[in-house]
């Protein structure tokens, strides 16, 4: 036996939408390692890579949770040097520009261990917009595996993609970096001069770009009247049908 149905509308349509992503939380990787003293344009790398992070970070989103870590910035010949100096979410930018400036380049290059710290960073952010932004000169100095910690990262289930920026890396030295951004999902930016690094950390720290929304249909019927036969009652039907 059928029930009578008293309908309304002439057709039902339902409509998903996809919600729009948070702020991102960056975690920024700073090379302070000896061989940041060497100069680049008539300045040494270390401090063009901290004026152009102190820019970047000018126009970082309020909202945006910032954390820095940086390795090698206070004894030399030392792998276990090493600070989270700034948790995300723990400084705003202006305090983590003082930060970076304040910075000296002293020793190693540990690139595989601070990858693995960084990332613990991001418990607490699961399925966010999570990054890590590594500026390094150099490649791995204490017998690390970015490679390998990389794909750990990513194994780990915390989201996170690596965006590498190599200032003034050649290219095999770009090729045996460029496995950590393949293995997490992020891009490798190669710097050679002041200029091209700008731009890298521009690019990278940018967020993503929130989704246009998208709509799914669930259910529609036009509800054609001679197809409703005996067993639906129409309220206010639709001449144009």
């Amino acid at each position: 036996m059928f029930h009578k149905i008293l309908l309304t509308t002439c057709a039902v349509v339902c409509f998903g939408a996809i919600p729009a992503h948070a702020e991102p939380n960056i975690m920024f990787i700073v090379d302070a390692s000896g061989s940041m003293k060497k100069e680049v344009e008539n300045q040494t790398r270390m401090d063009a890579a901290k004026d152009v992070l102190g820019k970047t970070l000018e126009n970082m989103p309020e909202s945006a949770n910032l954390g820095l870590m940086v390795y090698g910035h206070r004894t030399a010949k030392d792998c276990s040097d090493i600070e989270l100096v700034s948790p995300l979410g723990g400084d705003d930018a202006a305090i983590l520009q003082k930060t970076i400036a304040g910075l000296e380049a002293k020793g190693e290059t540990p690139i595989a261990e601070s990858i693995k710290q960084a990332s613990k960073s991001f418990g607490a952010f699961k399925g966010q917009d999570n990054k890590v932004i590594l500026v390094t000169d150099g490649l791995e100095e204490c017998q690390g595996n970015p490679c390998a910690a990389a794909k750990e990262a990513k194994a780990s289930g915390l989201d996170v993609t690596i965006d590498v920026v190599g200032f003034t890396l050649g290219e095999e030295e770009a090729k045996a970096v460029q496995c950590i951004t393949e293995a997490t999902g992020g891009t490798y930016y190669g710097a050679a001069d002041v200029e091209a690094i700008t731009t890298a950390l521009q690019e990278a720290a940018q967020p993503i770009p929130e989704p246009e929304p998208v709509s799914r249909l669930v259910f529609e019927d036009d509800f054609e009247g001679v197809e409703l036969a005996e067993n639906w009652d129409v309220l206010n039907p639709n001449p144009d049908q």
